[in-house]
């Protein structure tokens, strides 16, 4: 958990469902408080590990935006 603090994004290889994938990103509060997430499942055979990764960088941006209008200034 400690490296998807630091990504900014965290992978859900199953774990939660067997056969369902996700790629996910906090969003965050004027105070920097993580107040929600967005993210992004499907099925295995429509997220493989390689779609995974490129996602990463889109749900990121997502939740960047959403939080931009929250108030989260990164400093």
């Amino acid at each position: 958990m400690r490296g998807y603090t630091h990504d900014g994004a965290s992978l859900d290889l199953e774990e939660n469902e067997p056969g369902i994938r996700c790629v996910a990103a906090p969003i965050r509060d004027g105070s920097g408080s993580t107040v929600a997430g967005v993210s992004l499942s499907a099925t295995r055979p429509y997220m493989p590990k390689e779609r995974m990764q490129a996602l990463v960088p889109v749900m990121k941006s997502a939740a960047r935006e959403i939080s931009v209008k929250l108030g989260f200034r990164q400093g």
